[in-house]
């Protein structure tokens, strides 16, 4: 049936099965299900504003269900991930410094994101209002960084350098640590953001509020200057555009290539610096050094890697740079091999990397086959699906140039949009349950 809230919000009307709640109905939580609700929808959007509250609202989330004695639900796509942090635990275990992979078997917590939204949220209209919470997140964080990069030519002008020169090594970061981070985040809030305005089911009057957080998000990605997250965003943004308007993806080429010629002189030669770096000032030469590198851990470690984060440049790293490779080393961070798939590989083993290409195609695959057998109208499925191919596809393909899917924002987010496709996706196979967690 299709449902009106009567609060005003964002997504005015969703079309939603007979199993699912208003949730303009939602209150204040009075059971440990619905703090546990209440706790991990939480978590998966502060995550963009502060890291340390989200693990704390994270925290509440595990102790009410654990509490409460709630029955956890897994999705289907938690097997791959499950045998990945299996693989992670084994690769551990057989390390040749396991002292240096003490943080990543902390980090490995951040896994139960999965199955925590998915017990959590169980309804495609949940993920939806999760979907869009995270997209006003993303877009206030937008909003901080396009005030940093005011900031940051001020501060280009008072150093006498050069703006690229200067912003290069100090780019905008919202509240994040890293810029890497910071643009990893707004990635996903910009896809999910193309997919509500594309696929789901908006009134006209509320147009105006996607068009705004995808204008502000956009301009914060462009001012930030992370090639790979641009890569990233042209060719997920063009796969929805193909399943929206076929014609529109196929001028995307043309469009991209007309604002680069219109683009500011500072954006034209950080893109001219995917193919002709300007000197060491931009990262290509030491990406390409930590790539052969990480090629050669694997090459003598194939099975179970060197171990998790043994590769950093204080430990086994320079062992195994190619003797072909002139010094010194090309300026760069070395504290990783700033590639998912080799870096992976290399700490944990190519079986271990595999289970995580597993994940991630396993979601494009169930959320693309549920598409195809959804019935006309499903607008809000349709939304939530796209999304999350669409942060898939990203997630790929920055994951050539960036190890930035193990970062704890952005691999908290993109679990947390995993869980919502594996919502939609199991929604018509009875799997969401219609007992709810919080009734009007």
């Amino acid at each position: 049936m299709k449902l009106y809230s009567t609060g005003g919000g964002i997504l005015d009307s969703l079309e939603l099965s007979t199993a699912e709640e208003p949730l303009a109905a939602w209150h204040f939580p009075r059971t440990a299900e619905e703090i546990a609700l209440w706790c991990a929808f939480s978590s998966g959007v502060v995550v963009i504003l502060s890291i340390a509250i989200s693990a704390i609202l994270f925290g509440g989330a595990l102790l009410a269900l654990l509490v409460g004695r709630v029955r956890w639900r897994f999705p289907r796509i938690g097997l791959p991930l499950g045998l990945f942090a299996a693989g992670t635990l084994i690769a551990f275990a057989y390390s040749e410094v396991p002292s240096a992979g003490l943080s990543q078997i902390k980090h490995m917590y951040l896994y139960l994101m999965l199955p925590v939204m998915f017990t959590t949220l169980r309804t495609p209209a949940r993920a939806a209002w999760f979907m869009m919470a995270a997209v006003l997140a993303t877009a206030l964080m937008a909003v901080l960084g396009c005030g940093q990069f005011l900031e940051k030519l001020h501060e280009a002008h008072q150093t006498g350098k050069s703006f690229y020169e200067f912003y290069v090594d100090h780019r905008i970061h919202g509240l994040q640590r890293h810029w890497m981070a910071f643009s990893g985040q707004e990635l996903y809030g910009l896809l999910i953001a193309g997919a509500w305005l594309l696929f789901a089911p908006i009134p006209k009057r509320r147009l105006w509020i996607g068009l705004l957080c995808t204008g502000v998000i956009g301009l914060a990605l462009l001012l930030a200057e992370t090639r790979s997250i641009w890569i990233a965003a042209f060719f997920a943004f063009v796969y929805l555009l193909w399943f929206w308007q076929r014609k529109f993806a196929l001028l995307a080429p043309a469009v991209v290539a007309i604002g680069i010629l219109v683009a500011p002189a500072n954006i034209q030669q950080r893109v001219i610096s995917i193919v002709h770096p300007n000197g060491y000032t931009d990262s290509n030469a030491h990406r390409i050094v930590c790539w052969r590198t990480g090629l050669e851990m694997i090459k003598a470690h194939p099975l179970l890697g060197l171990g998790p984060d043994v590769q950093k440049d204080t430990l086994k790293f320079y062992d195994y740079v190619p003797s072909d490779i002139p010094w010194p080393l090309p300026t760069g961070s070395y504290g990783h091999l700033h590639n998912l798939y080799i870096q992976y590989a290399a700490d944990r083993g190519i079986p271990t990397m595999l289970m995580m290409v597993w994940f991630l195609v396993q979601i494009i695959v169930n959320s693309l086959r549920k598409l195809r057998t959804l019935p006309p109208g499903r607008g809000t499925m349709r939304f939530l699906l796209h999304a999350a191919v669409a942060c898939t596809i990203g997630s790929m393909i920055f994951g050539i140039f960036e190890y930035n899917l193990n970062t704890s924002v952005v691999l908290t987010l993109y679990l947390a949009i995993a869980a919502c496709a594996a919502i939609a996706t199991q929604e018509s196979h009875g799997e969401t349950h219609d007992g709810d967690i919080a009734r009007a």
